[in-house]
């Protein structure tokens, strides 16, 4: 994201962004034209990179060089195309750090880890670095494009570039790049007419409840919003409606970044607590009821969200739901699978015709389909359903 801006703003590689420029409209409008284009920001880019052949809306992947070496060094007869945006101006750089806690083996580890270090600064380890598609640091990552062995490894007929010029950008100041998150997070992304379906069934009763009320805090209160980069956008459209067996509450639409409306949306659904069946297809039909008689704003797209441990009890179908979902060629579908028994079957039948995606919080379940992602914690998972749209 800094890259980009940096970029679309004209700058050199020794010229940081200004706070001028970040807030600039020009840069704003590329920001968002190019964001409005990518159909996800996934937490996990190398699951992302492994999946992308097999999703049926993967044309362009956002990722880092190394994976898609290691992915085509087992991936002979279908491998990914790389392209540089402009040489290479960014790259991940994480410098190694040795904390003493105060213990007793603080130094005999001090002692291993400085043999890390040591080796890592040898022949033998700048190869076995290169075998993994890593540039080596310590010559400053341009590679020597006559060594066969660069050649195997970073092959010019994908696409890579052993001898780039690896001049990263200068980065700006702390408030400029804060400042440059809430454009991110908010004005640069397309505002969005959000139904949030919320499963208050009595399966969802204990540890269940309480993530979905938790992640729900997260984008309701102003200062959580705010720390978590989850802000709303100032033309978004919210509405929140709760289900068991019925419809429960619905909220009356918020507009834009109104928090008091916000908690006292929150209050509410916090005070029905939870009990009855599960209608989740109802509660879908319903979200496209809700989509129909809101205005249509240009540019504003639809987004339906669903947080449930996915087990629908009731007589109602999901034929009404697919159906209708089929003519809207805006609506996002985005569905937060809570729990370790969450129907898993049943979630997919509400994304994949939308190509959309399931996020899995519970640490059993191991994401293995192309639109699945894993969420560390519910945070991890708002930030996935509301932070990355």
């Amino acid at each position: 994201m800094i890259g980009l801006a940096n970029g679309f703003a004209g700058n050199d590689s020794t010229t940081p962004l200004s706070e001028e420029q970040v807030n600039n409209q020009d840069v704003l409008d590329q920001l968002q034209a190019f964001y409005t284009q990518i159909n996800h920001s996934a937490s996990s880019t190398g699951f992302v990179t492994n999946n992308c052949l097999v999703a049926p809306n993967c044309d362009l992947l956002v990722t880092y060089e190394t994976l898609v070496i290691q992915y085509n060094q087992t991936h002979a007869n279908d491998p990914l195309s790389v392209k540089y945006v402009s040489d290479a101006f960014l790259y991940s750089d994480a410098t190694p750090q040795f904390i003493r806690n105060g213990f007793a083996d603080d130094a005999v580890k001090q002692d291993v880890f400085n043999q890390f270090l040591a080796y890592m600064q040898t022949p033998e380890a700048e190869q076995q670095l290169i075998a993994l598609g890593e540039r080596p640091a310590r010559n400053g990552l341009r590679l020597d494009e006559n060594d066969a062995a660069v050649r195997a490894i970073f092959n010019p007929a994908w696409g890579i570039q052993p001898t780039l010029t690896l001049q990263p950008i200068t980065l700006p100041e702390g408030s400029v790049i804060e400042r440059l998150f809430y454009n991110y997070q908010v004005v640069a992304r397309p505002a969005y007419d959000l139904v949030m379906c919320l499963d208050r069934s009595g399966s969802m009763d204990g540890d269940k409840w309480q993530q979905l009320i938790t992640g729900l805090g997260y984008i309701s209160d102003q200062d959580q919003a705010a720390a978590y980069q989850l802000l709303a956008h100032p033309n978004d459209l919210t509405t929140l409606v709760t289900f068991s067996g019925d419809i429960g509450y619905t909220s009356p639409a918020i507009n834009g970044a109104d928090y008091t409306a916000f908690q006292t949306a929150y209050d509410t659904i916090v005070s029905q607590g939870i009990g009855g069946g599960t209608n989740i297809f109802g509660c879908l039909s319903y979200a496209l009821d809700l989509f129909a008689q809101h205005p249509q704003v240009e540019g504003q797209q639809h987004l339906l969200v669903l947080m449930t441990d996915g087990m629908h009890t009731e007589t109602t179908t999901i034929d009404d739901y697919l159906n209708r979902a089929g003519n809207m060629a805006d609506l996002k579908v985005i569905v937060v699978g809570i729990g370790s028994d969450v129907d898993l079957a049943q979630l997919h039948r509400i994304v994949d015709p939308r190509q959309g995606l399931l996020i899995i919080t519970s640490r059993d379940i191991r994401a293995s389909q192309w639109n699945e992602v894993n969420a560390s914690s519910i945070l991890e998972a708002m930030r996935q359903t509301v932070g990355s749209r």
